[in-house]
């Protein structure tokens, strides 16, 4: 990994990285965060399968909040937890990156603690307007973090694509959704 984080540091025209399932976990991601500080032409970075967890998901946000880079951020089916959900919104890296567009965090449990992760989502998605499509699909959300997210929902201009599928929602989860799109004007496809 550390070969590769030295060749981001220099290559501009890797435009795709999609190290999927590979098996990478926190010590790994540390190496490539450190070359994403100074890549300016990578748009994909696909992480999917692999074992990051809070400590890995801090790392790429430190990279991304230096480098405006990439547009499309893959890490789903990985071990990220409410804290790293929390850490990658809380690092003002989706606050401030004005690049990001599809945030894929599909497949991983937020259970422990969802409902902190879902505030800090929340509070991005008042003031970002970069962020297009949001993939939250299967993380085992209840309506008490569907609620906290209804609230960012609300304020929310940029968002086009919200996948919700797959998780512990009830009949009260999607009425606050339904009250959220009443003051929502940009979300074009709910799952």
């Amino acid at each position: 990994m550390q070969a590769l984080a030295e060749a981001l540091k220099t290559n501009n025209t890797l435009q795709d990285l999609k190290l999927c399932a590979c098996e990478l976990g926190d010590d790994a991601i540390t190496l490539l965060a450190d070359g994403l500080r100074q890549n300016a032409g990578l748009r994909t970075l696909d992480l999917s399968g692999n074992s990051l967890a809070a400590n890995g998901v801090k790392n790429i946000a430190r990279a991304l909040k230096e480098n405006d880079g990439p547009e499309v951020l893959c890490l789903d089916v990985n071990h990220i937890t409410a804290d790293g959900v929390k850490a990658l919104s809380d690092s003002e890296t989706l606050f401030e990156n004005n690049s990001l567009q599809d945030l894929d965090l599909s497949c991983n449990i937020f259970t422990e603690d969802a409902s902190q992760g879902m505030q800090a989502l929340a509070e991005v998605l008042k003031t970002n307007k970069v962020l297009q499509d949001l993939n939250l699909r299967c993380c085992e959300l209840g309506d008490d973090a569907i609620t906290l997210l209804a609230d960012g929902l609300r304020q929310n201009a940029g968002l086009r694509t919200l996948d919700l599928s797959e998780n512990c929602i009830s009949a009260n989860g999607v009425k606050n959704i339904a009250r959220a799109l009443k003051e929502n004007d940009g979300l074009e496809v709910l799952m």
